[in-house]
């Protein structure tokens, strides 16, 4: 499973603390996705997608936006057998992203 890093950090390296903030709060994130999934909570998970959406993006991380998506539009047409298979994608979406967090990469630098 090769580690994802963010593309904003190619551009803009400055960035990296604000990155890593995001990173380690994303395994949470995902935790509570999983959650509200589990409770039947639609219009709470939509809504906790909804902004995993546009944080993807913002940090430099288009394939979680692109993911988070297809999991929003797949919610708002009641497709919940789909909802719990993309999910598993977040999940294994997710430990990529981790892994390849800027402090990571920076461990393995040094």
């Amino acid at each position: 499973m090769n580690p994802i890093v963010s593309v904003l950090l190619e551009k803009e390296p400055e960035f990296s603390d604000l990155v890593e903030v995001f990173v380690k709060r994303l395994p949470p994130i995902v935790s509570k996705i999983r959650q509200l999934f589990q409770e039947k909570a639609w219009l709470q998970l939509k809504k906790e997608v909804h902004e995993l959406k546009g944080m993807g993006g913002g940090f430099g991380y288009p394939m979680l936006t692109e993911l988070a998506g297809r999991i929003e539009y797949q919610i708002k047409n009641q497709n919940h057998d789909e909802v719990g298979i993309l999910l598993e994608e977040l999940d294994a979406l997710s430990d990529r992203i981790v892994k390849g967090m800027p402090t990571a990469q920076h461990q393995q630098c040094a």
